[in-house]
């Protein structure tokens, strides 16, 4: 790999974002675990947070220069003009690109102050171009600018004698809450000032909006504030020091300690040896029993993470009540941080304030929650009462209705008063830099999920906590910090690109800080935890639930059952979506697989799918959404008059596709479902999927873990955990459908698993619910052959499709809603046209219907009928268009579709290649053991 395109420069304390070119590669830092000063270890964090933004930017540099290439070898010879091109960035390539704006310093004397002082604006005149549904605008955007249209500054040894005329890119910080009516926003500039732009000047610049940068810069300041005043009692720790040594009578002492050591601990919260250990450890430091300020508790999957928190916290506070000792529980996602308080009122401990906002507490906290959105009782209201209107339990709603009531009569005060005295406070990492908690102290901080999250983020409620001791909480085998990385030569060298993957946990635990493992895991069938075991945890863990509890929950028509681990193997095509991949044959299979699962009774609750890349959640999740819901004969544990007395607690059981949760790895990451459906979609060949997510992949399901996607790939791949587990699917009675098998076939011989003693659940095998295949293709050929439909109505209603959805033109819209095919796209999908007849085509979800569902069916009817070539933007433009006038369409939609066609054919042109090399169909095997017993 080449090396930086620039020399490294010597690490800063100073905010300075750059916005890079198109192919920087990052600076090369020496990795670092310890830090021979506070200044060293700031600049070494705050140059990895600008090097981080920076490597955000790049994907806007990227597009920028491909659009450069693009009119370069344009046949126009010249870039269109600035409103066509704004147009054009945003369809094609999802970016909101403005030219009529200005950058103005000011110098100003705010009413009430003495002094005056100088402010920076941005107005973008034009930013009404864009619907404001279309977007929405944050403190905390960046926002990228620069004096030249294309994005593109030459360096300055080009420039010339008069610098203050340079070209200039930069970007700036949104201090507002977005743009104001004028399109005006005070901002402030983190990248170097331009020379031209001197006090009370205007500089004429473009504009791009990019992503929301106020976290980054939450923790670039907190890292500068550690050189304000009194450093955080852990500073030493954070620098390197090493932790002080105990011998193993010292630790003897607390272990066995009569109210706080192992056994007294196991017999009180029901905890095993591994997390007694651990709480008794940390309950050790927290009163200064033990000199150890940090306790790293390592919890792989289902090691009963969240029990062994609520343990600790709970006896922490018992301990030190006397000196008035809090506790601060944090994590990076408000998930998990209200995953632990649920467990602490599940313990019947309920000493504690939430502090965030409304919108994102869940149900069950909110009555100890303290509301820090910026907006007043009125405005909270608003957001209960939306929150109350998606409630799907009996007793979330009650819990929101008590809630309104509770701001309605003004009682919210009493919480406030109730933060300075409890206990104990929950906040995410982010949030624990509000103003409410400013100035309070704390003994111990909780982080959870520590291992997910950078070591900045990990700071932030250390340094406002002022905490004594750290208790930090993860599992480094699982997903790392999410950032947008640099690609490394060497990811053990001494030096790298990436210094914030490293999170706290890990750099902690490098220098020899105590860690424990939780090695007893309670989730996943024993059959489904070997592989992620041995791949991942060197074979340590345990197995703390047996066969017997994890039943599975289909039975097989040939006697048998479906076993926890099932790879149903394919040979669709993976398909690109901008930067993401989607395989339509795999979230059709997965879509059968639903159905059935829901028709034998298996409630949406039970059922989460993974997919590895967004596009192809989003596919799944649109394939979902479009399915009737699932009329099934399972009665309920309770008779239909019991109902209304049934638990509160319970929700309300759902049938339908659409209530399943479909998300990427990431997402999923801490959830846990009996049955888990995988679509690989090319990724076993990926370098985007990591052990890190493989792992995580593998371990969610509780008694069902069904693969579906091509074993071939797998094998080409030789990543161990995907050899290990499709080969011991092929060794697990009824674990392996093969290519060939047929899909309805094959789900008709699953049917509902039933106890002899549950007389409640009716055998799905005995009633008319059997699956049958679905007639929507046909319908919809049936329909087009009808309408006569052709390749000239097909590329007329493509264009209207485009035109309307990216360039807001009207006479196309008016087109599209007139035509004949309305009827069908209605039958299509029932939920795209209102009752009134009007299309949301500012939504995503129309964009998304329209452009991954209604226009692929028609143009795998128009291929099918005329021929592949018939689907295609060349040898449509070519047979209904003069490519002359087309390139010159005023919209801008011509010269983009051109441009589209050609990129089309080259990609067309590699799949061919691709597929004639790669998809070569297995042997077959002469033993009848690779069919299994789907026969």
């Amino acid at each position: 790999m080449d090396k930086p395109r620039r020399a490294p420069p010597s690490i800063s304390t100073e905010i300075n974002v750059v916005f890079p070119t198109h192919d920087y590669m990052g600076i090369e830092v020496e990795r670092a675990s310890s830090f021979v000063s506070v200044r060293a270890y700031q600049s070494y964090f705050i140059t990895a947070l600008c090097e981080n933004m920076s490597a955000r930017l790049r994907g806007v540099a990227k597009i920028m220069h491909d659009y450069s290439v693009s009119v370069k070898h344009s046949t126009l010879g010249a870039a269109p003009p600035p409103d066509v091109v704004a147009k054009i960035m945003r369809q094609r390539y999802d970016t909101y690109y403005f030219a009529d704006c200005e950058l103005r310093s000011g110098t100003f004397r705010p009413k009430g102050e003495t002094q005056s002082r100088t402010m920076l604006h941005l107005e973008v005149k034009d930013f009404k171009a864009y619907k404001a549904k279309a977007r929405t605008y944050s403190m905390g955007d960046l926002w990228i600018v620069s004096t030249e249209a294309s994005f593109q500054v030459n360096s300055m040894s080009s420039v010339g004698v008069d610098r203050s005329r340079a070209p200039w890119i930069g970007v700036v910080e949104c201090l507002w809450h977005g743009l104001n009516k004028n399109g005006t926003c005070e901002c402030r500039l983190v990248s170097p000032r331009p020379a031209r732009l001197r006090d009370n000047a205007t500089m004429k610049v473009y504009a791009i909006h990019s992503f929301n940068g106020r976290g980054d810069m939450d923790e670039a300041r907190n890292m500068l504030s550690l050189s304000d005043g009194a450093p955080p009692p852990l500073m030493d720790s954070l620098l390197g020091k090493p932790p002080p040594m105990e011998l193993e009578e010292e630790e003897e002492l607390y272990y066995n300690d009569p109210d706080t050591g192992v056994d007294a601990l196991r017999r009180a919260f029901t905890l095993n040896e591994d997390q007694a250990r651990a709480v008794s450890g940390a309950l050790a430091s927290a009163k200064t029993m033990s000199q150890i300020p940090i306790r790293l508790i390592h919890g792989p999957f289902g090691s009963g993470k969240t029990h062994t928190i609520a343990a600790f916290v709970i006896k922490a506070v018992s301990c030190l009540k006397a000196k008035q000792g809090r506790i601060l529980i944090s994590a990076n996602t408000n998930v998990a941080v209200d995953r632990v308080l649920t467990a602490l009122l599940d313990a019947g401990f309920n000493d504690f304030i939430r502090v965030g906002s409304v919108r994102k507490i869940d149900p069950t906290i909110l009555p100890y929650s303290l509301h820090v959105k910026t907006g007043k009782g009125k405005s909270h209201i608003k957001e209960l009462e939306a929150m109350l209107n998606e409630a799907t339990s009996s007793r979330s709603k009650t819990i929101l209705k008590q809630e309104i009531a509770t701001l309605s009569s003004g009682k919210l005060g009493m919480r406030k008063a109730l933060l300075k005295k409890c206990s104990v406070v929950g906040v995410t990492c982010t949030s624990s830099c509000n103003e409410e908690l400013q100035g309070m102290k704390f003994t111990v901080t909780v982080l959870d999920e520590c291992s997910q999250m950078t070591e900045t983020s990990s700071l932030l409620p250390i340094v406002n906590s002022h905490c004594q001791t750290l208790v930090a909480v993860g599992d480094p085998n699982q997903l790392p910090p999410v950032l947008e990385c640099f690609a490394e030569e060497n990811g053990h060298s001494k030096f790298t690109r990436n210094p914030l993957n490293t999170p706290l946990f890990t750099r902690m635990s490098t220098l020899g800080h105590s860690k424990l493992t939780l090695r007893t895991q309670y989730r996943l069938h024993p059959a489904l935890s070997k592989v992620p075991n041995a791949c991942f945890y060197d074979g340590v863990l345990l197995d703390g639930v047996r066969a017997s509890d994890r039943k599975a929950l289909i039975k097989l028509s040939n006697g048998g059952e479906l076993p926890p681990i099932l790879w149903w193997d394919t040979n669709g095509m993976d398909q690109r979506d901008g930067g993401s991949r989607y395989n339509v044959t795999e979230a059709d299979r997965v879509t059968c697989i639903v159905k059935r699962l829901l028709e034998c009774g298996i409630s949406a609750r039970q059922i989460g799918v993974i997919a590895p890349y967004v596009a192809q959640s989003q596919l799944i999740t649109n394939k979902f959404t479009n399915i009737s819901t699932v009329e099934t004969e399972v009665k309920r544990a309770t008779k239909d008059t019991e109902v209304e007395d049934a638990d509160a607690d319970v929700e309300e059981e759902s049938f339908s596709p659409s209530d399943i949760q479909v998300s990427t790895v990431d997402a999923f990451q801490g959830q846990e479902k009996e049955v888990i459906i995988l679509t690989l979609c090319g990724s076993p060949a990926s370098n985007f999927i990591t052990d890190e997510r493989i792992n995580v992949a593998l371990t969610r399901a509780k008694r069902h873990l069904i693969i579906v996607g091509a074993a071939m790939v797998v094998q080409r791949a030789g990543v161990r955990a995907w050899s290990d587990t499709l080969k011991l699917a092929r060794t697990t009675p009824n674990g392996y459908v093969p290519v060939g098998a047929l899909t309805n076939e094959t789900l008709h011989k699953w049917n509902t698993a039933m106890d002899e003693t549950d007389n409640d659940v009716i055998d799905v095998s005995q009633s008319d619910s059997q699956p049958k295949a679905s007639n929507r293709s046909c319908i919809i050929r049936d329909a087009l052959v009808e309408l006569q439909f052709d390749q000239k109505m097909y590329w007329n209603l493509y264009c209207a499709v485009m035109r309307g959805l990216t360039y807001e033109h009207e006479e196309s819209r008016a087109f599209f809603m007139s035509s004949p095919l309305i009827p069908l796209i209605r039958r299509m999908e029932p939920k795209l046209i209102a009752k009134d007849g009007t299309l949301a085509w500012h939504q995503p979800r129309t964009r998304r219907i329209l452009t991954q569902e209604v226009l692929p069916e028609f143009r795998r009817f128009i291929e099918g009928e005329y021929g592949r070539e018939w689907g295609t933007l060349d040898k449509l433009i070519s047979a209904f268009e003069n490519r002359d006038a087309f390139l010159k369409d005023p919209t801008g939609f011509g010269w983009l579709c051109v441009q589209d066609a050609g990129a089309e054919a080259d990609s067309l042109a590699q799949a061919d290649d691709w597929a004639r090399t790669d998809f070569v169909p297995p042997k077959r095997q002469s033993s009848s053991a690779s069919q299994d017993s789907w026969d």
